[in-house]
């Protein structure tokens, strides 16, 4: 009996189908007509690992690896998409430590829809065509930057005929210049010169572009398409010792994620090169999301915009009341809101979140959702925010530790909004033109519900807010660790919606303005935390909000801690 049970155990180990190498083995399992041999820039890759992920799927293999090297991706799989892995299970892509260049940054790099078990690992990501130019500046005067070309940069014409968002930043030394942020540029060039969008920033009228030294560094950017990887939905997907030099948005980005890790995933310029930026937006973005995901040992450095961000955003906004129980809802992101679903609506007045509906059906259509709801919604709901109700639908046992995040050029460290249950604890954030951790409850930009039970522990702030300006607006830079609630005119809220909110045991130096200011929140602990050093940048801009706020704000910002609008 015992030799029967062991030949029958042998049979199934011998049955589970073996790695396959993509390098050397796709001729031989008839998967392609050619291997994807490294370091041929001539070799379209796509479909040849596209191949092998196919029968990967059909023949059960639960690991592809590949020969160390460089490979490239010329062409896509799908419009807007290069290498697609769809509703894949337990599979592990190891590339041993490759290069993967992708042709065009306005297509997502690598995709991953509804997989489960999924382990991305030991590679790197870039793009053939960068969705970012530098350039020298040769004059500024009136508004109009005059520069010349780098050798070996693209020149920043094709950015220009481009209809996504276009921006400039100034640097230095290597470094972005005190007293600027990002420039909105106009979509003309003549002569080798660009046209600033004034926006009423102060770093956009012409006397501060004057300021503007020839030799300076001038970093130009189009914003848009997809994430360099992104995930959508899914669970227990994995990304780990993944390096992502650039993209035309976000690095890196989970949407509905739960269960999944990110683990020594770095974000950042190429390293041995002159490049001033990583990532058009932010370096890793979890939205939408889910339950027990984490994000460890991280390195994030030159983002336009968050270094990391976890967020919930609403669902969409709802425009009528058909009957009692009968919503009309328009979409935010394309969202549907499946039947079971647990939803809340948030007062835009208030910012509180009602109790709990269920959604029993819906009709979508392409800029609208009507939802029927199991019991009556309340009678004037028009412009109130649709969010899920669920705390594991919104982060619940998230946790972001040990990351170090740096040099965020004109957004905030890390950035939390419409999550319950996350912590933040054990990070390093230096260098950052607005806060270093932000929660932020904004029902203007990208609407959200209140935030309850978060954790802000034994995180290591350096150098927050300052000396360049902050990019996006004062109201992201009323401290280095700050809670906050804003209505749709970005005022602060006269309510205390965010609950159960902790920060402690940090330590918070050379912030340029407060260490920790808290409002709108009920049941917050600020304890032991080690402050040194705030108000170091007075000189800093209060725009974007009002004067009296702004009054207020400069008064806040010599405290080093401040409480508002809380219980």
């Amino acid at each position: 009996m015992k030799l029967l049970v062991l030949l029958a155990a042998s049979t199934i180990l011998s049955a589970a189908p073996p790695p396959i190498n993509l390098s050397r083995d796709l001729i031989r399992l008839g998967i392609a007509a050619r291997n994807a041999t490294p370091n041929d820039p001539k070799l379209d890759a796509r479909p040849l690992f596209q191949s092998a992920i196919a029968y990967s799927k059909l023949h059960s293999v639960k690991i592809l690896t590949a020969d160390p090297g460089s490979y490239y991706f010329l062409t896509p799989s799908a419009p807007g998409q290069y290498l697609v892995l769809d509703q894949l299970a337990d599979l592990t892509l190891d590339l041993h430590a490759a290069s993967l260049y992708f042709q065009d940054s306005y297509n997502a790099a690598i995709t991953l829809n509804a997989c489960v078990g999924v382990i991305l690992q030991n590679f790197s990501v870039d793009f053939l065509h960068l969705p970012f130019t530098q350039v020298k500046i040769r004059t500024a005067q009136g508004g109009s930057i005059q520069y010349q070309l780098n050798r070996h940069w693209q020149s920043p014409d094709g950015f220009v005929k481009d209809d996504g968002e276009l921006w400039a930043l100034a640097f230095r030394n290597g470094e972005l210049i005190p007293g600027t942020n990002r420039l909105p540029l106009k979509h003309e060039s003549v002569n080798n010169t660009l046209h600033v969008v004034g926006n009423r920033a102060p770093w956009t009228e012409p006397a501060a572009i004057a300021k503007l030294q020839p030799g300076d560094t001038l970093v130009i950017a189009s914003r848009g398409g997809p994430a360099t990887i992104r995930s959508n939905g899914g669970r227990a997907v994995t990304f780990k010792n993944i390096d992502i030099y650039s993209s035309g948005t976000l690095g890196l980005q989970l949407d509905h994620a739960a269960d999944s890790i990110v683990d020594h995933v770095r974000v950042m310029p190429r390293p041995a090169t002159d490049r001033l930026l990583s990532a058009n937006a932010d370096g890793i973005h979890l939205s939408y999301t889910g339950a027990n995901n984490r994000v460890v040992d991280c390195f994030v450095s030159h983002t336009m915009d968050d270094g990391i961000a976890v967020n919930s955003p609403v669902l969409g906004i709802v425009v009528g009341r058909l009957n009692p129980s009968t919503l009309k809802v328009s979409r935010n992101y394309g969202s549907i809101i499946p039947a079971q679903t647990r939803i809340a609506l948030v007062d835009p007045k208030t910012g509180f979140a009602s109790s709990s509906f269920t959604v029993t059906s819906q009709v979508v259509t392409s800029e609208a959702i009507t939802i029927n709801l199991d019991h009556d919604a309340p009678p004037a709901p028009e412009h109130f925010g649709v969010i899920l109700s669920d705390a594991n639908q919104r982060g619940a046992g998230t946790v972001i530790a040990r990351n170090t995040v740096e040099d965020v050029l004109s957004a905030r460290g890390i950035y939390l909004g419409g999550v319950s249950g996350v912590t933040v604890k054990n990070n390093t954030i230096r260098r950052t033109s607005a806060g270093a951790i932000v929660l932020h409850e904004d029902l203007a930009a990208f609407p959200t519900g209140p935030s309850e039970d978060i954790q802000i522990t034994g995180n290591t702030v350096d150098h927050a807010i300052g000396p360049m300006e902050t990019g996006v607006g004062a109201v992201a830079s009323l401290a280095s660790i700050f809670a906050i609630a804003t209505d749709a005119n970005f005022r602060l809220l006269p309510t205390d919606p965010l609950q159960r909110i902790t920060i402690s045991h940090n330590t918070i130096s050379h912030s340029g303005r407060s260490a920790i200011w808290v409002a709108n929140t009920q049941a917050a602990v600020i304890a032991a935390n080690t402050v040194t050093h705030w108000n170091q940048h007075p000189e800093l801009a209060l725009w974007g909000i009002g004067v009296q706020w702004a009054w207020q704000m400069k008064r806040d910002a010599a405290q080093p801690v401040v409480l508002h609008q809380s219980r």
